[in-house]
């Protein structure tokens, strides 16, 4: 089967789901079990209903995209007007950090784009700029349901996620003039808050590295927080220091997948060309990679590796035979040969089942199960 007849095949079930329901299942965000309310999973929905109406030109799939855009800028989404109520957990924000809104800001724009519709792009927009960036730390600021500021968000991910988010506002061709100068800025940065392991692996927070301004401001966040910097800890705790690699890991290709998305909006930035590029690029292309994901609890099993990794293959190296590669590696681990849904060894049934979305910025390749 090739890659459009999967996501074919894959969005029915998504129909079925729709037609009792006005958004998606939730989930628990894989290992982590934090309860999840509809958001993410509907977000990611919308992505693979509209690329499956721009494969097959039928108006159901069009019509799935179109009611989870509906839920999507519901009262009850964002309701107090600010940012996506993503999971209710306590002791953690709404919004679940940058991450939860890159996710619901990369929906409206696919959305706001394919169906023509520029409220959605605006409201994207309006979005995003609500996230206070400091020019002193080339990073954003989190603000939860409610509008308070729960200061800089430090797991480096989210960050790189929300910056392709912004960046796929400024392929909108709407005005944002604003949100382009902080994506170059956030790139001229990365190289100073990302700290690599020696094999290239990406550390899973941000770190900022031969920058006193940065690492004072950093320090600072840290402590306003009452928390003991994560490398500090790693040293204190073995255990933490092992579980912090072990995510690493988990999310290299994440990262890439991110990397990927920034690098089609701004092929000629500098970064493109730098070590710090070329090193993270290596790992992931690594056998020592291979091997280290096998049975990491959030690559293939939650982060869809073969998937993201495939992406990556495709804009960094135009590699259709290595994406392939990818695929066939992910379907193999998670896709229920029946339903077609990437429901196998996997704890979070739900995500999983909505992450097949990564793959629609592929284009369609043979044989991938």
């Amino acid at each position: 089967m090739d890659l459009h007849q999967l996501i074919v095949k894959n969005v029915e079930s998504g129909v079925e789901v729709l037609d009792n329901s006005d958004h998606m299942p939730a989930g628990h965000n894989g290992p982590y079990h934090d309860p999840e309310t509809p958001v993410r999973n509907t977000s990611h929905w919308t992505l693979t209903f509209l690329k499956a109406h721009r494969i097959t030109g039928e108006q159901k799939y069009l019509e799935a995209a179109e009611k989870c855009i509906s839920y999507l800028t519901s009262k009850e989404v964002r309701p107090h007007g600010y940012t996506f109520h993503h999971r209710d957990i306590l002791g953690k924000d709404a919004c679940n950090g940058l991450i939860g809104q890159a996710w619901s800001i990369e929906a409206l724009v696919a959305a706001g784009r394919q169906l023509e519709k520029t409220d959605l792009l605006d409201l994207a927009r309006s979005v995003f700029l609500i996230h206070p960036f400091n020019e002193t730390f080339d990073i954003w600021k989190i603000i939860d349901t409610d509008g308070s500021n729960k200061g800089y968000d430090l797991t480096l991910n989210h960050q790189i996620w929300f910056a392709a988010s912004g960046a796929m506002i400024v392929a909108s061709e709407i005005e944002c003039d604003q949100i382009e100068r902080q994506i170059e800025r956030f790139l001229n940065g990365l190289n100073s808050i990302t700290h690599l392991y020696p094999s290239g692996l990406v550390y899973h927070n941000v770190f900022p590295k031969n920058n006193l301004i940065k690492m004072s401001a950093w320090s600072i966040e840290n402590i306003n927080r009452r928390r003991v910097p994560m490398p500090i800890m790693e040293q204190i705790r073995t255990a933490t220091k092992k579980k912090q690699r072990e995510k690493a890991i988990g999310y290299h290709s994440f990262n890439l997948y991110a990397l990927a998305m920034l690098k089609q909006v701004f092929p000629n930035h500098s970064i493109w060309s730098s070590k710090l590029i070329d090193k993270i690029l290596n790992y992931g292309q690594s056998t020592a990679f291979r091997n280290d994901i096998d049975s990491n609890p959030y690559s293939y099993s939650f982060n869809c590796s073969g998937i993201e990794m495939a992406v990556v293959e495709h804009i960094f190296h135009d590699n259709t035979g290595a994406a392939r590669e990818w695929l066939c590696e992910q379907f193999d681990r998670t896709l229920d040969p029946e339903t077609k849904l990437l429901t196998k060894n996997t704890e979070d049934t739900a995500t999983m089942s909505a992450r097949i979305y990564e793959a629609t910025r592929l284009p369609n390749i043979s044989n991938v199960c």
